[in-house]
């Protein structure tokens, strides 16, 4: 597909999709970075583009339209859901993160109330994303209580001849686009209002441009303490980084520092690369299902299908159980009134997952013991040999050592499934990575379940961190929705919690810093203070700016030079993995080039 010689400028910010690769890593952990999106991206759209496309992410200031419209479609297919809304969001955290600075100290030296800030807000901040693509116009009335936003295409014709000689629907391409408009300015409004919710924002869309409208009501007001904590959290998110806390790997279960679940990690990781039947073990809730999933996406059949089953909750009886697994021809059984494939055929050239292996039947048993020593099976009441290529991973709960001892589980198939066994640790065990946990699954909850902003009270987090958790990840997961389900807040504090986890404590490890009004090392008066300082001049650099967030990146940056004696793979491990050339791009733009050289010149 080559790409088409716009007549006009139709170029999108590359921060759009910087954010799609963002949302696409989230919802498919077994890419492990950004780089690892666009290049699937790029065999995706066709190898003979490669060279540009990776030179326009090394240039990482903006994108053809077309471009990101492909992005999207790429998207869209290996998620499984349109990411569009989902890449706002995201972008929008961004967004703020870069301007929070300039946002607080508007709200602090500027006449107006909440209607003002957040006319400068969209102003100011989201219309810089919208390129030469789009105008975005914020209108305003009368009515105090009422504030409209519309976008459109600039030239709508030219936009729209533009994306049909790119082979796009124009129509399907603004779609796209007021997707991320709309999972944006939710974002904004449900970080920077208190008291929001999502009715008070609604759109109307046409052929090719769209509005969305905001109503306020007497409760809401600018959520000041929801903006001081985002960009605590980013200073904070700095500093433990840069005590070399190890970055993470994928999302939800994968999340850790705790030395137990890095060990299992590094199982998983190198069982993924192999091809060998893989038996994971652990308590209900440790995350089996996912990590069956994390094996196979990240394994050479990742492009094969992956069939997941329940030996008991699926398949039911002896017959279904041979009739779901392995199919039937027609009046093999009562009621078979016609030929079934099975799961095992269904998952020819991928992956079956197994799950509760130790609730199988003796009869299943044998059953499975055959198909994982030929490769081949016969359909219920068939003769016909059925030969598959499937990789096998099994999962339970149970003592399989102990089944075997006492006979109700045969040995010789337990040895065919234990070639690799991954046992998954409690929660209970690796306490240290449980407010990682929570940070991540409460983001997800929240842009679930459109109440972006929420966070967690110091006490909150500590009470959650001393639970044992005997329902492991899923109970954890379970108690922050119902947590954020009834906060009428933008924090959670113990009220909200289950009664289930206030009434447990166990030995819980210190808390990492975490932000809060109450933060001794960096607090409110504090912050207040660094941004009232005076600005520097204009033209001068923003990391001359304490205020600025450049300022703590700029650190940040200079401290693992340093660390790493200018190694700059070493430094990607902890900076986003960004490449090598982003970073020597980040290193010119801070003024860190003598540091570099230096840093190198002192290697041994």
């Amino acid at each position: 597909m080559s790409v088409p010689a716009p007549q006009f400028d139709a170029r999108e910010s590359f921060r759009v999709v910087e954010a799609v690769l963002a949302v696409v890593r989230q919802l498919r952990p077994s890419f492990v970075s950004s780089d690892a999106v666009w290049e699937a991206f790029i065999e995706w759209r066709g190898r003979e583009e490669g060279e540009y496309l990776r030179r326009i992410r090394a240039g990482g200031t903006y994108v053809f339209y077309a471009v990101l419209q492909d992005l999207y479609g790429f998207a869209e297919e290996t998620c499984g859901e349109s990411v569009a809304r989902a890449a706002g969001r995201e972008l929008a955290e961004s967004l703020l993160e870069r301007h929070l600075p300039d946002f607080l100290r508007s709200t602090l030296s500027e006449a107006g109330g909440l209607r003002e800030q957040i006319i400068w807000l969209f102003s100011q901040v989201l219309a810089g994303t919208t390129g030469e693509i789009y105008k975005l116009d914020v209108e305003t009335g009368s009515d105090e209580t009422v504030l409209a936003i519309s976008l459109a295409y600039k030239a709508e014709d030219q936009m729209a001849d533009y994306l049909a000689r790119s082979g796009h629907e124009p129509a399907r391409a603004f779609a796209n686009s007021f997707d991320a408009f709309q999972g944006a300015v939710r974002s904004l409004l449900g970080r920077i209002v208190h008291g929001f919710v999502p009715d008070q924002f609604h759109t109307e869309t046409g052929r090719m441009r769209g509005r969305g409208i905001i109503t306020f009501t007497p409760a809401n007001r600018f959520n000041y303490e929801s903006i001081i904590d985002l960009l605590l959290n980013y200073v904070h998110r700095l500093r433990r980084r840069q005590d070399h806390e190890p970055v993470p790997v994928g999302v939800e279960a994968s999340q850790h520092v705790s030395e137990a679940m890095e060990a299992t990690w590094e199982a998983v990781s190198k069982a993924a690369a192999c091809d060998e039947t893989v038996l994971l073990c652990g308590e209900s809730g440790t995350g089996k299902s996912y990590h069956a999933r994390v094996l196979h996406d990240m394994g050479r059949r990742r492009k094969g299908p992956f069939v997941e089953v329940g030996l008991v909750s699926d398949v039911g009886s002896d017959d279904m159980v041979q009739s779901n697994l392995f199919g039937h021809v027609r009046g093999a059984f009562t009621g078979s009134v016609g030929e079934k494939q099975g799961l095992f055929a269904l998952a020819d050239g991928g992956t079956i997952f197994l799950d509760e292996i130790g609730d199988a039947s003796p009869d299943l048993q044998a059953k499975l013991l055959r198909v994982i020593e030929t490769k081949s099976f016969k359909k219920l009441g068939g003769v016909a040999d059925i030969s598959v290529d499937v990789r096998i991973i099994a999962a339970t709960n149970r003592d399989l050592d102990a089944m075997v001892r006492d006979g109700s589980f045969r040995r010789d198939l337990y040895w065919r499934l234990n070639v690799i066994q991954i046992t998954l640790p409690p929660l209970r065990q690796r306490r240290r990575d449980i407010p990682r946990l929570i940070q991540v699954l409460l983001d997800r909850i929240c842009r679930d379940t459109g109440r972006e902003g929420k966070f967690l009270t110091h006490e909150a987090l500590e009470r959650l961190c001393s639970h044992d958790w005997p329902g492991n990840v899923r109970e954890l997961d379970n108690a922050l929705r119902r947590a954020v389900a009834f906060s009428d807040q933008a924090e959670v504090s113990l009220a909200d919690l289950p009664a289930t986890t206030t009434r447990s404590a166990g030995s819980a490890l210190p808390l990492p810093a975490v932000a809060s009004q109450s933060d001794e090392v960096i607090n409110r008066q504090v912050l207040l203070k660094v941004l009232s300082a005076p600005r520097p001049a204009e033209g001068t650099e923003t990391f001359a700016w304490p205020g600025h967030v450049d300022y703590a990146r700029r650190a940040y940056l200079e401290a693992l030079i340093e660390r790493s004696r200018g190694d700059l793979r070493q430094i990607a491990t902890h900076w986003n993995r960004s490449s090598e050339n982003t970073l020597l791009k980040l290193i010119r733009q801070f003024g860190l080039e003598d540091q570099l050289r230096a840093a190198r010149q002192n290697r041994t």
